[in-house]
């Protein structure tokens, strides 16, 4: 019973851990990054770059995976409203 629990827990480990793999290189390949979907027509110039530096995004995509997000998660529910301010009216 235990060694039918212990196999099922590893397997389930592996199942998520691919998962995570397939999904984040599937989001790596798609064009444009967070910045450039919020941002739209402003994502260009100093905005772009101060948006990519805030959400970590101008580190290589395996850093990002292996370290996870180095923004606090507060950070990122917030950045809609953080970036509305920024943007020229």
């Amino acid at each position: 019973m235990l060694s039918m629990l212990l196999r099922r827990l590893s397997l389930g480990f592996i199942t998520v851990a691919l998962v995570s793999i397939i999904i984040f290189t599937g989001v790596e390949f798609l064009p444009g990054d967070a910045c450039t979907a919020f941002l739209e027509r402003e994502a260009q110039g100093k905005l772009l770059e101060n948006c990519r530096r805030d959400l970590d995004l101008n580190r290589p995509a395996i850093d990002r995976y292996v370290d996870g997000p180095q923004v606090p998660w507060w950070v990122i529910l917030e950045f809609p409203s953080m970036a509305s301010k920024a943007l020229p009216n």
